[in-house]
This record gives C-alpha cells, sequence and structure tokens, in this order.
C-alpha cells in the first residue's frame, strides 16, 4: 500500500512539472530580431486614386491610412507606426513624419506632414544631383518636379513602445508599399535651418527682454528648434515667448506661445518638460546653474522644452540630423 502511494505521488508530481512547462510555453513572448526586416502589414488606402493636392489652405487636413500589427512580434502589444514617405517605390530616399500613431485604425499623418515628407525627397535628391549636402529647396524646384500629377509611396516603420514610451530596441520592421497615385505639392514645407525662430528666452538673466544671445533657431526638422549656448544661473526665472508676449512667432504656424510652468516649477535637466502655454503660465527656473543647449518642440498647439548640458549634447537625440551648418560649427566643440 505504501509502495502505491510513493508511485502515486510520484506520477502526480510529474503531471505536475509537465503542466508547468506547458504553461510556461504557451506564455507569449516578444520576438525581437535585427535590421528593419520588410513585412506587409500596411493596407491599401482607398484614396489611392484621388487626385490630391497639398496647399497651404488646406495643409492640416489628414491623409487616413490603416494597417494591421505584425503578428512576427509574438504577442499584442504597443506599437508606434512612422509614415515614410518617397517619389522612388524603392525609397531611394524618403521622407519620415515625426509623430508615430498607436491606432493601427486611425494612421491619420496631415497633409503637411506629407508634404514636407516629399519635400524632404526632393531636396534629398536635389542636393545628391548637385553634390550640394547644404542646397535649400525652393518653390521653383517643387513646382517644376513635374508639369502633372506624380505617384507618391507611403510605408511604415513599426517599433514596439515600453516602459515611459520608450522604443524598444530590435522592434523595427518596414512594411508594404502603397501607392497614392495623383498627388501634387504646391507649396514649400520645409523650414530651412540655422533662421532665427523669433522666439525667446527671457527671465531675470536678461531684463525678462528679447535678446539675440537668448533666441532659438530653426534646425531640420521643422518643429524643432534649438538655441546656441545659453546661460542660466539656479534659481533665475524665466519663461518661454516671442518677443511680444501672448503672440506667435513666424515659424509656428500661427500657434500663440506663452510657455511656462503651472506655477513656478523647476525644470530638471534632460528630460523634456511640457509648457503650460497659457498667458497666466507661471515662471521656470533650474536648481543648479545651467549651461548648454535649450530644445523647443513644438507639435500642434503644444510645446515641450529640454535642457541639455553641454557635455551631453552630443548625446542628444539625432542631433547631427538637426544641426544646419551654422549651428553645427557653432557646437562642433561639444560633438566629439
Amino acid at each position: 500500500m505504501r509502495k502505491f502511494s510513493i508511485l502515486f505521488a510520484l506520477l502526480a508530481a510529474g503531471v505536475a512539472f509537465t503542466a508547468c512547462d506547458e504553461t510556461k510555453d504557451d506564455n507569449p513572448v516578444l520576438r525581437t530580431h535585427e535590421g528593419q526586416p520588410q513585412v506587409d502589414f500596411l493596407n491599401v488606402p482607398s484614396l489611392q486614386n484621388t487626385y490630391i493636392d497639398f496647399t497651404e489652405q488646406n495643409k492640416q487636413d489628414n491623409l487616413h491610412l490603416t494597417c494591421s500589427q505584425p503578428t512576427e512580434y509574438g504577442l499584442a502589444t504597443t506599437v508606434n507606426y512612422f509614415v515614410q514617405v518617397s517619389l522612388d517605390p524603392k525609397f531611394s530616399y524618403y521622407g519620415e513624419i515625426p509623430s508615430g500613431f498607436t491606432d493601427c485604425s486611425q494612421i491619420n499623418p496631415t497633409n503637411d506632414g506629407v508634404a514636407e515628407a516629399i519635400c524632404t525627397f526632393m531636396q534629398d535628391k536635389k542636393r545628391a544631383d548637385l553634390g550640394n549636402p547644404d542646397y535649400e529647396l525652393t518653390v521653383d524646384d517643387i513646382l517644376s518636379y513635374s508639369d502633372t500629377y506624380y505617384p507618391a509611396y507611403v510605408r511604415l516603420r513599426s517599433q514596439v513602445v515600453g516602459v515611459s514610451d520608450n522604443a524598444i530596441p530590435g522592434t523595427e520592421y518596414i512594411s508594404n508599399v502603397v501607392e497614392y497615385k495623383h498627388v501634387f505639392v504646391q507649396y514649400k514645407a520645409l523650414v530651412p535651418p540655422d533662421k532665427q525662430a523669433g522666439v525667446f528666452i527671457m527671465g531675470g538673466m536678461n531684463g525678462w527682454a528679447a535678446q539675440p544671445d537668448y533666441e532659438f533657431f530653426t534646425t531640420k526638422v521643422k518643429g524643432t528648434f534649438i538655441t546656441k549656448p545659453v546661460v542660466v544661473d539656479a534659481n533665475v526665472t524665466f519663461k518661454i515667448s516671442p518677443a511680444s508676449w501672448n503672440s506667435d512667432f513666424p515659424y509656428s504656424g500661427g500657434v500663440v506661445l506663452n510657455g511656462g510652468g503651472n506655477g513656478d516649477e523647476a525644470v530638471d535637466f534632460g528630460d523634456p518638460f511640457s509648457l503650460n502655454n497659457d498667458s497666466g503660465s507661471g515662471n521656470l527656473y533650474t536648481t543648479e546653474n545651467f549651461n548648454g543647449m535649450m530644445v523647443l518642440i513644438q507639435k500642434g498647439k503644444n510645446f515641450t522644452l529640454t535642457l541639455v548640458p553641454i557635455g551631453e549634447v552630443k548625446d542628444y537625440q539625432n542631433i547631427n540630423g538637426l544641426l544646419g551648418p551654422e549651428l553645427k560649427a557653432v557646437y562642433e566643440p561639444y560633438l566629439e
């Protein structure tokens, strides 16, 4: 009887271990990979055959795309989808719209974002053809690209989003390519870099005045503005604004800015700070002396401010892709 009990216990234990192994095998695991494999997950757009003009007047309208999450990830998860646009089906050159989308059924880039990506293609191709990496696209270049409508090609870059919205390495895929058969861009959707943006750091360090040493400049990325190296002592209050309070500035697309805090707020170094864009916003300050680059990023009516210490400029995301030749010369000593 005792032998039977021991045998039964051993059999039960074996079943238990087997069950545990099976449960473990069934747990979904995110699959990662090298590079950017191409897989089919972008749907053909409903407006594929429509004649589409991209103009200053309709730049806030949207194109509508849908997709399905790549099954290669191995589980349902949060994915960012970035729209890439080219005038070459092989994507020899292309532009990528900076803002990603997480809803497969609502991938809605603005017309302005698509036009910017197309102009990026035109400019990169023109630079290659001329052998001049600093050539700036003109309106004549855009209008003379074709005397009739031309096809534009769209694909997605997918990447899984992890904790704190950080992208997870090894999770990028490139989708199949879809075609909009008839498009025409009628304006320059690019902002040239190194231009005075007309928006300033104004505070106790400069008499709350719009001084050139504290002005932001345009970059190669539309909606991203940076300063030359600036110094702000600890506990000195400041705000971000055009020269006239509660007004817009040349490259804001008509958006008014009076950027501060919710009451007086401290800004940490290195972390994007969401500005309270309101006429009653409070002041900003740092708890340590700051010497470095300030980065202002606009997304519609929302702005973030990042304070990058001078020793960390070289590590700021895509810094070389932001800097025009003038600002690159200024920051060259800090990029090595």
